[in-house]
């Protein structure tokens, strides 16, 4: 079964695609008919008691207790399939031909409505013994190779681990915290933070996280987590948690949140094949407490942090020239700091560029002309710009760094009041970090896509 939220979520994924209920209705009508009042007060007392198993009170308390995704077992009591069974053998075995043939035809209608096939699939052979999707059984194969052959958990969007257990018991779905987690994975909730991600993951504990390679912006966020790409299928991208650093980085990201900055967030760049790892510390504003006071203890706090760098992207804030107020405090802190405050700068590194463009007005054709000549270099390009790009914007500028070539791997920005999470092009994932208010200090580390290692146990 999926996460339930509700008794009705419950009834409506059990029945789902079922024509057992619509004949059990009908059966239960033809046996109560049939039945003597004796009979027909005991089902009405046993009605009464079951409502007293199946509400939404009821199920509240088995939720409550850990047992929630598993209180669609108390339907199995429910004798669905003796009592189909009956009304069809009477009316085969009693019943005349014309009263048969009615009953044959409504059984083939109430299939057909609720079954969820179309009626080629009746006449196909399965793919495998299984009769599963071939997708669950490369991943489950996957992940033994992974593991070593070892029990593991896996979660996912319930595309893969409704079935999987059919396959190999000993890929296990943990119920732990489920809510956050299906948010993201069912693609309702991909405008999340990084530290919320890995608070999500961390309180789940599942081990490997399986996405769709269809659905980019969710694995896209995902990676913000940290999470790394363990393997892939035809049709799925397998990632691994890796639990040792995943769980200091929630405890740091929990310490450094006390204090002046408001909310300290975490955020991975991931690219593939990459060997360094760097930390810049990205900060647009600080919100609405913008004084000498909150600046110091700020700039003490990066200081303790001992980033590559500090990325200033203040020109959409409405204080945006804090920084130059505060010049002194910031050579003072020992750590080189940039600011977006022309119209094309590059930090060079050994085997990434970070680009910085203000893109507020219209971006001249130089400094396109620089972004492209630097894309033909090869090197994966972090591109920084002062204000976000909405999704439907299809500027010079979107055109080319969405271009098939394209090294651009992600864009940082900013956003009046709030942040947002959102693809440019196909591939490109944005984050805009909130200036003017809900201010975030943000820890960008970019790594290797792929894990230095893999635990089993």
């Amino acid at each position: 079964m999926q996460a339930n939220y509700s008794l009705w979520n419950v009834l409506g994924q059990y029945f789902e695609n079922s024509a057992l209920l619509p004949l059990f209705v009908l059966a239960l009508i033809w046996i109560i008919n049939k039945w003597n009042k004796d009979r027909k007060v005991a089902f009405i007392a046993i009605a009464c008691g079951s409502v007293l198993v199946f509400n939404e009170v009821a199920y509240r308390f088995f939720s409550a207790i850990g047992e929630g995704s598993t209180y669609y077992r108390f339907l199995w009591i429910i004798p669905l399939v003796l009592v189909v069974a009956a009304f069809l053998v009477n009316y085969v075995t009693v019943a005349n031909a014309g009263k048969q043939y009615f009953v044959l035809a409504l059984t083939l209608l109430a299939i057909w409505m609720f079954s969820g096939q179309t009626g080629a699939e009746w006449l196909t052979l399965p793919e495998n013994i299984y009769q599963i999707e071939p997708d669950v059984i490369q991943v489950s194969d996957l992940l033994m190779k992974l593991t070593d052959n070892q029990a593991t958990y896996l979660i996912d969007d319930r595309s893969i681990s409704n079935t999987i257990r059919q396959y190999n018991a000993k890929v296990m779905c943990t119920d732990m915290e489920l809510a956050d987690m299906d948010m993201i994975l069912q693609g309702n909730d991909t405008n999340a933070l990084g530290k919320d991600i890995q608070n999500a993951i961390n309180n789940n504990r599942s081990r490997y996280i399986a996405i769709n390679k269809e659905d980019t912006i969710i694995y896209k966020v995902m990676e913000n987590a940290g999470i790394k790409l363990a393997g892939e299928t035809d049709h799925y991208r397998l990632y691994y948690v890796h639990y040792k650093q995943l769980i200091p980085d929630v405890e740091e990201m929990q310490k450094l949140s006390i204090g002046e900055s408001g909310q300290t967030n975490i955020e991975y760049v991931p690219i593939q094949g990459f060997t360094k790892r760097l930390e810049y510390v990205y900060i647009t504003d600080f919100g609405t407490t913008e004084n000498e006071e909150v600046y110091k203890n700020v700039l003490k706090q990066i200081e303790e942090m001992q980033p590559d760098g500090i990325i200033i992207n203040a020109e959409l804030s409405k204080n945006s020239n804090w920084h130059r107020k505060y010049e002194t405090l910031l050579e003072e802190q020992g750590i080189p700091y940039y600011c977006n405050d022309t119209e094309f700068q590059v930090i060079s590194e050994d085997e990434i560029e970070i680009c910085f463009i203000d893109n507020r007005r219209t971006i001249s054709k130089t400094a396109l002309n620089s972004l492209e000549n630097l894309m033909k270099e090869g090197k994966p390009i972090l591109l920084v710009l002062s204000e976000n790009i909405s999704e439907s914007d299809s500027s010079d500028l979107v055109k080319l760094i969405s271009k098939p070539n394209s090294t651009v791997i992600q864009v940082l920005s900013a956003k009046q009041d709030t942040f947002q999470k959102n693809l440019i092009g196909e591939q490109i994932l944005q984050f805009a970090t909130p200036t003017d208010s809900n201010q975030l200090l943000n820890l960008i580390r970019i790594e290797g896509l792929e894990p230095d290692e893999i635990i089993v146990y």
